[in-house]
């Protein structure tokens, strides 16, 4: 059985997360770290899953990223990472949680369903060849 545990990010994680981000500026990612908005899964002490966290207007949370590292996938670190998440931002105050997915694909759209949350908009054309992301908001 392995060891699975959801926390913050340190410094110490940061080459790990910038392997699963989208975001090629580390100091960016250095300051989520040091933001508590990073949150991590580790199997056996390795980080197999990353969760960023954005804020619209400075207040909204939102998911800017999440992400579980392909051979980890389907084990329930996304879940994990999500509970740890809202409980968190429960915790400060927040009375819900948006995420985004691409409009073509499917299977992530999926996953935020099966993990409470409802569509609730969509920005046209806004991706890389003119696709769209559709938005989904998830009551803490």
């Amino acid at each position: 059985m392995p060891d699975i545990r959801v926390q913050f990010a340190n410094p110490e994680h940061l080459e790990a997360c910038m392997e699963l981000e989208n975001i090629p500026l580390r100091r960016v990612i250095v300051a989520k770290i040091q933001a508590q908005d990073v949150v991590i899964a580790l199997w056996n002490h390795e980080v197999a899953g990353y969760l960023r966290l954005e804020y619209l207007w400075g207040k909204v949370p939102l998911i800017g990223l999440i992400r579980v590292r392909e051979e980890r996938q389907k084990q329930g670190l996304g879940r994990c990472l999500l509970s740890f998440t809202c409980k968190h931002l429960q915790s400060q105050g927040h009375t819900f949680l948006l995420s985004s997915s691409s409009a073509h694909e499917p299977e992530p759209q999926t996953w935020h369903r099966q993990q409470g949350f409802r569509e609730c908009g969509i920005l046209l054309g806004v991706n890389e060849r003119g696709q769209s992301e559709i938005f989904f908001r998830r009551p803490l």
